[in-house]
């Protein structure tokens, strides 16, 4: 386990780069709807790994948060009083992400209209300047407090059938795993990391410098199943409400 978790994580760079890769080209590796209900499966299985993996804007704010340390150690932190509410505006979001404001905000599809050479709103285009340059000394600050995508697929990865577990008698409490995640869970003092936050990266696995403390374990059968279902419900329920509020959008 210990092997192929390694062999994982050292190439999800690679991945991250490859689907940057397609977007710029203008590939699509699976076509539409297929794609959704890819993500949807991977989801329910193991979490946001589209988050995590694919998505373009959440690699170009790993990149710049990366380059951001080359040149100041400053960074911007979000302490546990108010992280544990801040993550919340991720679903104030996607509950008024409709029509016009959806482009506004989501500074994600932005860069790909940029990509494309479409034009965009100049709101949209200052959300995305605002986004970029705070990704420099802040980690993954759109996912973590606006991406509605990721509030969706959030909502759903609460399913997952596969997450990350600790061994409490393993663990030697170094902190190493909170202070690597993008998203800021304290997953030191988690027994499973089941929360919409977790975007499947492995980077806590990767920084656990004990062996067998840290490992991507199955969830209960008995737990897991009837989630998992939920999690349809849940998928395709938000689907269709954003549907109607695009139209009065």
């Amino acid at each position: 386990m210990e092997k192929l978790k390694n062999t994982l994580l050292k190439y999800r760079f690679l991945v991250q780069l490859g689907f940057l890769a397609c977007v710029l080209a203008g590939i699509r590796l699976v076509p539409a709807p297929y794609g959704k209900y890819l993500t949807l499966l991977l989801i329910i299985i193991g979490g946001v790994f589209f988050c995590g993996w694919a998505c373009v804007f959440g690699t170009v704010q790993d990149a710049l948060f990366s380059f951001g340390r080359r040149f100041t150690k400053f960074e911007i932190t979000v302490g546990d009083r108010w992280g544990k509410w801040l993550w919340i505006s991720r679903y104030l979001v996607l509950f008024f992400a409709a029509g016009a404001l959806l482009a506004v905000i989501d500074a994600r599809k932005s860069l790909s209209m940029l990509i494309h050479k479409n034009e965009i709103a100049a709101a949209a285009a200052a959300m995305l300047g605002t986004v970029l340059l705070l990704s420099t000394v802040m980690r993954r600050p759109f996912c973590r407090f606006v991406c509605p995508e990721g509030a969706r697929y959030g909502l759903v990865s609460l399913t997952r059938l596969i997450t990350v577990t600790r061994d409490k008698d393993l663990c030697i409490s170094c902190g190493a795993c909170d202070r690597k995640c993008p998203m800021a869970i304290k997953v030191s003092k988690s027994t499973a990391v089941v929360t919409p936050q977790c975007i499947s990266c492995g980077e806590c696995l990767k920084a656990c410098p004990k062996s067998g403390a840290l490992t991507p374990a199955l969830r209960p059968f008995k737990e897991a199943v009837p989630l998992a279902l939920m999690g349809v419900g849940i998928w395709f329920a938000i689907r269709y409400a954003m549907g109607i509020m695009a139209q009065f959008g």
